[in-house]
């Protein structure tokens, strides 16, 4: 079960190889992708009024995407040989790859390669990264030759870097330098009629014989690549249409101009909608500069002053600073009662001494009975009385305070506090002239009560005193713009007009000024340049628009079909390879030529039995012949691709329903 079998001559067949599997579920991945793009490009380019730049990145993503397909294509090639450069045949498709792979390198350098080429353009849509990408084969090229051919895993990348960038930067490069580079103006003024001759017809402002291309909203999906290949068709030969409508010339520019093909209209309101922008901005910034901000200013700092926290801290710190005074004032306290105490013993003990010192004469006196009087006590406590007076009247208190909860509750200990926190509220809070009751208590939880409050109180005040009491702080702008009066700003959305409403009351007033300068400007130009000249840049965009949908479908459509076919024929080869030897290459070549021409014969036939509805009937029969005249080869692969397309697109919308 390991995907080989056992031939007669008893030799295993791989006929799955790992990489083989893993070709065939990439190869059904890009199937799926280039789908998708293909269902994405006719959605968006089928119409004139799509925007450039959705186009200009379904380009990057349909490029990406070919390149993926091409170089899965060319690996398929070597897949046969292991990836490895066995022999000429080999090395014959690898050169021819790599020289098809430095195409793009050519084309940045031709300058310098070749001398300055007439007519091409070195900076047409110039991207960041066209220069790097075109060095990649070069890194792919070494990679092969440094192994000489001989390691798969160098062979496979150097076979990407090849390929992927070949068709990515091929694709863009070919078109611009050997197609819209080289055209002429009068090519270029026909490229600018076609898209306004399509767009009047998507506008159902023109009807141009059968073709039914009018829908406003831009129509179902074989309806739009019948509009991007028909477009392109009448580029082949524009000489049919413009017969058709040489008569009505001047009025197919008119309406177009006024529908605003090719986007004009939609820069014109883009400019509008900036131009509406730019002026609310100016006036929101104007007055948030004036008004809002200094709003918020003051939210901010009343915010701080009003911060219940930061009363509190406040509070704690004026509670804090009275404390320590009312500490600092018990310690001086006890040591001045400490100094009194140590004075009082050296008067008492000066006292006794002054007794003694009389009481010795005496004592002769006192034995004959005439002793006079003498008290030590006695004059010791009235020299400690007096030093009792003498620190009352220096301090204001007396010397037998027992604790700090007494000498808080005396009368001048209340006295200072009171002074002290007069003064406090005085200097810290701006609060000039305020003084206490007479009969206030210091009380630290109520002083600190107090303090919270009135830093509260200070800060709600001077808001009220700057706003007033209807405005309160920490509003949003709109809140506070409706708060002062000056109501809901509106939105840029309700400023500006619709789309409708602007093409009635702008584009239609201002369609016969529009028409006049363009056609002016055509004149003007149609004299500056000569016939063939192709170094102007002016007109380049028209044919880009109109070109580059149709060939970007066909280059989708056609790797798709190869990548079909491939599959097919290594299904095919699977097959062959299941019976055996006994096969042998004739069966295996005849199997698949088999293959090829029924692949072949069924996209040459199906287009025919179920035809695009919008590519058919005779005015589209009549575009596509005088096409095919001058044109046979382009117009037959594009008339093929608008037949073929409706299966593509039917099968990447199931992919998109499916993947979500």
């Amino acid at each position: 079960m390991d995907g080989s079998r056992i031939s007669k001559h008893g030799k295993k067949v791989r006929l799955f190889t790992p990489f083989g599997l893993l070709l065939l579920a990439l190869s059904l991945g890009y199937i799926g992708a280039e789908a998708l793009f293909n269902m994405r490009l006719v959605d968006i380019a089928g119409s004139v009024k799509s925007n450039p730049d959705e186009i200009r990145d379904l380009q990057h993503f349909g490029r990406a995407v070919s390149g993926y397909g091409f170089s899965l294509l060319a690996l398929g090639a070597f897949a046969g040989a292991g990836f490895k450069m066995k022999g000429r045949r080999e090395w014959a498709m690898f050169f021819t790859l790599t020289a098809f792979g430095f195409v793009p390198f050519v084309f940045k350098f031709q300058d310098t390669i070749f001398g300055i080429f007439k007519g091409v353009s070195d900076s047409l849509h110039e991207e960041q990264w066209d220069t790097q990408m075109s060095m990649l084969p070069f890194m792919g090229l070494a990679l092969v030759l440094l192994s000489a051919g001989k390691f798969r895993a160098h062979v496979i990348l150097g076979l990407v870097l090849i390929a992927w960038p070949a068709m990515f930067l091929g694709q863009k490069l070919v078109i611009e330098r050997y197609l819209v580079d080289r055209t002429d103006w009068q090519e270029r003024q026909n490229a600018r009629y076609m898209l306004m001759i399509r767009g009047g017809l998507e506008d159902c402002q023109l009807k141009l014989r059968e073709l039914q291309f009018c829908d406003a909203s831009r129509g179902e999906a074989n309806m739009k690549a019948a509009r991007i290949v028909i477009s392109t068709l009448w580029m082949l030969s524009p000489d049919e249409v413009l017969q058709d409508l040489e008569a009505s010339k001047d009025d197919i520019v008119k309406k177009a101009a006024a529908a605003g093909t090719w986007f004009s209209s939609k820069e014109l309101y883009a400019k509008y909608v900036k131009k509406i922008s730019d002026e609310r901005g100016k006036y929101l910034q104007d007055i948030s500069k004036r008004y809002y901000k200094p709003y918020m200013q003051a939210s901010a700092l009343f915010q701080k002053a009003a911060d219940p926290a930061a009363a509190q801290a406040e509070a704690d710190k004026a509670v804090a600073e009275v404390e320590n005074g009312i500490n600092a004032g018990w310690e001086k306290y006890q040591k001045a009662v400490h100094d009194y105490r140590q004075q009082a013993s050296v008067i008492a003990n000066v006292a006794l001494q002054q007794a003694l010192a009389i009481g010795r004469p005496v004592a002769a006196i006192c034995r004959n009975r005439n002793c006079p009087q003498i008290d030590a006590r006695k004059a010791i406590a009235e020299a400690q009385e007096r030093g009792e007076r003498e620190f009352f009247t220096r301090s204001g208190y007396h010397s037998d305070i027992p604790d700090r909860a007494t000498f808080l509750a005396q009368p001048p200990t209340q006295e200072k506090l009171k002074k002290s926190v007069e003064a406090i509220v005085q200097s810290r809070y701006g609060m000039d002239g305020f003084t206490l009751p007479a009969d206030w208590k210091y009380d630290p939880a109520s002083f600190g009560k107090s303090v919270k409050d009135t830093v509260l109180d200070r800060a709600h005040d001077a808001w009220k005193a700057k706003f007033g009491d209807k405005l309160p702080p920490g509003l949003d702008e709109e809140r506070f713009f409706a708060t002062i009066g000056v109501g809901k700003i509106p939105t840029i959305e309700e400023m500006v007009m619709s789309q409708d409403e602007f093409y009635k009351k702008v584009v239609l007033p201002g369609n016969t000024k529009i028409v006049d300068e363009m056609v002016a400007d055509l004149n003007k130009d149609r004299d500056k340049f000569p016939a063939d000249a192709t170094e102007m840049e002016e007109g380049k965009d028209y044919v880009s628009a109109l070109y580059v949908p149709a060939i970007s479908l066909v280059i989708s459509l056609s790797v798709v079909v190869l990548t079909i076919l491939r599959g097919f024929m290594a299904l095919m080869d699977i097959v062959l390879k299941s019976g055996g030897k006994q096969t042998g290459k004739r069966w295996h070549y005849a199997g698949q030529c088999s293959v090829a021409i029924f692949f072949a014969s069924m996209l040459l036939t199906l287009p025919h039995i179920y035809p695009n509805p919008y590519a058919s009937g005779p005015a589209y029969d009549r575009y596509y012949a005088a096409a095919r005249q001058k044109h046979p080869i382009a117009a037959a692969i594009l008339n093929w691709s608008v037949q073929v397309q409706p299966v593509i697109y039917k099968l990447g919308k199931d992919i998109r329903r499916i993947t979500g």
